[in-house]
């Protein structure tokens, strides 16, 4: 009996041993992946989604910083012992891969090595992961302050949303992957003599020869109604349907508002860049009125609306959404009643937004910028080199998913 016992003894440890590492060494698997999924992406954020106006490219010192840092949260104790091996992306939106090895001790690896089970009594996991950077089809609404203390840095501007418009075109693998509206906005924003039938005052000839400028939908209106309404595209046909209709005044050179008309999305990126050359400063900042026209090139209810291209906007789960709100202003129009409600509606909404603030600080700035509290869509230019980087960042970051692959 004894010896019987023991045999059976010693099949139960045996048993109880394998059962054991088996869910060990399950468990230290998928926290070993873990650990690389989140290396990666962590990379990508860090390559993609950087804040900084300076032009230093990450090194590989950089990224295997980064890997070692992620790999010490998830093994606090031990990060030191695992081996890695980084195969960077090569310029922002390549591929690339993280490979891992990790040693571990058997639980009663003595035993197991005695039993002849196992040649040792440790054992090593691998795990490699590759990360493919997708560019997305996108629409993005470019809405530029052009008010008058822009007048000595607007070619900068021009320059900068030049840039913006080229890479992001140029980026892609064809030409309807990407879609940009330019709203020009200071006083208010000129919505062209394309679209006259949606103002509901009788404006003089002179007055519509630049187009004309917009107000607010309704007469004093509170707030709260300019926002809920404020994507409810205008009507342009009876007289009854006026209240849907916008306020009109005369744009155009000595105008108090925008002199360079708004453009609808468009993919034709010499339209885009000749609407940009348009862009003149002059007039104060009503960055509240930017925002919202900037909204209604990306609204899904003004589809049909543009004359531009009548399919677009397109519903928001068949595009990402995306506005890039630049200004130099220390202030902006009605900033807490109506600036900041948009941006949390249009957040709502599901579209990015990022704000470039030049030269002069304002905190609405930041609140306005999707993840401001990561400062990831928020920048500050301080000059004009730091305006032209800024652009150019947000060009390359703007529309890039991860795409995880277990190799």
């Amino acid at each position: 009996m004894t010896i019987i016992f023991a045999m059976s003894l010693a099949t139960i440890v045996t048993l109880i041993a394998l059962s054991l590492n088996t869910a060990v060494i399950s468990h230290q698997k998928a926290r070993l992946e873990h650990a690389i999924e989140s290396a990666v992406i962590a990379i990508g954020l860090a390559d993609s989604g950087q804040t900084t106006t300076t032009a230093t490219q990450l090194t590989l010192n950089d990224y295997r910083e980064i890997v070692t840092s992620v790999l010490s949260a998830f093994f606090p104790s031990s990060y030191h012992t695992i081996d890695f091996t980084l195969d960077p992306p090569i310029k922002t939106g390549d591929p690339y891969t993280i490979s891992a090895e990790k040693q571990f001790d058997y639980i009663l690896g003595g035993w197991l090595s005695w039993k002849n089970i196992a040649s040792t009594s440790q054992f090593k996991l691998g795990s490699k992961i590759g990360v493919d950077v997708v560019q997305g089809n996108i629409e993005v609404a470019l809405i530029m302050d052009n008010s008058g203390s822009m007048f000595a840095d607007i070619d900068t501007l021009k320059d900068s949303a030049k840039l913006f418009i080229n890479q992001l075109i140029d980026n892609r693998a064809n030409s309807e992957q990407v879609y940009i509206s330019i709203v020009p906005f200071s006083y208010s924003v000129n919505i062209g003599k394309q679209n006259l039938s949606w103002i509901s005052d009788a404006l003089a000839a002179d007055a519509q020869q630049y187009g004309a400028c917009t107000n607010y939908r309704y007469p004093n209106p509170p707030a709260t109604e300019i926002i809920q309404n404020a994507v409810v595209p205008p009507l342009a046909t009876q007289a009854s349907n006026n209240s849907r209709k916008f306020p009109g005044y005369a744009s155009g050179p000595f105008a108090p508002c925008a002199e360079t008309p708004i453009l609808g999305l468009s993919n034709d990126k010499d339209q885009l860049v000749a609407k940009v050359n348009q862009m003149v400063a002059s007039g104060t900042t009503d960055g509240d009125h930017g925002i919202i026209w900037g909204w209604r090139t990306l609204s899904e209810n003004w589809q049909g609306v543009w004359q531009e291209n009548t399919e677009r906007p397109l519903k928001k789960n068949e595009v990402k959404k995306v506005a890039l709100f630049f200004s130099d202003g220390s202030a902006i129009s009605n900033e807490r009643e109506i600036f900041l409600p948009i941006c949390e509606a249009m957040k709502d909404e599901g579209i990015e937004i990022y704000t470039v603030q030049f030269s002069t600080a304002n905190d609405s700035m930041q609140a306005c910028a999707s993840n401001d509290a990561g400062n990831q869509y928020y920048f500050y230019a301080n000059n004009q080199q730091q305006l032209k980087q800024a652009f150019s960042k947000i060009s390359q970051s703007v529309g890039f998913e991860l795409k995880l692959r277990k190799l």
